[in-house]
């Protein structure tokens, strides 16, 4: 387990073109531990300018959503020269590998629009 501020990065989970995904914990209180992740700028665009203000805006919109179908954002700072967001964690497939499993199993599905959006 790496520290990264308050927070315990167990292990990493994803990585995309700009940042990684670690699942981590981190304490509460009376002893209480929160599990969630951590989303962070890759360690070769840290000190990029574009890449950090790109990071800024996701983390501006991020914060601003509030759905029960969106990840909620606890927290997003900087640690050095790595900004971060620290998210809820939602157990289960990503989107990425069902796609692949739909592909793998030749499922095919086709989305249905709402009744108030067919002709």
């Amino acid at each position: 387990m790496e520290q990264f501020g308050k927070y315990n990065l167990i292990r990493r989970i994803g990585s995309g073109g700009m940042a990684e995904v670690f699942l981590a914990r981190t304490s509460v209180a009376q002893g209480l531990s929160k599990q969630l992740v951590i989303k962070k700028i890759h360690p070769a665009f840290a000190r990029s300018r574009q890449f950090a203000a790109m990071f800024v805006d996701e983390a501006r919109i991020a914060l601003g959503l509030n759905h029960p179908n969106i990840v909620q954002v606890f927290d997003f700072g900087q640690l050095g020269e790595n900004y971060f967001l620290a998210m809820e964690y939602v157990e289960g497939l990503d989107l990425l590998r069902a796609m692949q499993e739909v592909s793998r199993r030749r499922i095919r599905f086709r989305a249905l629009a709402p009744d108030s959006c067919r002709r």
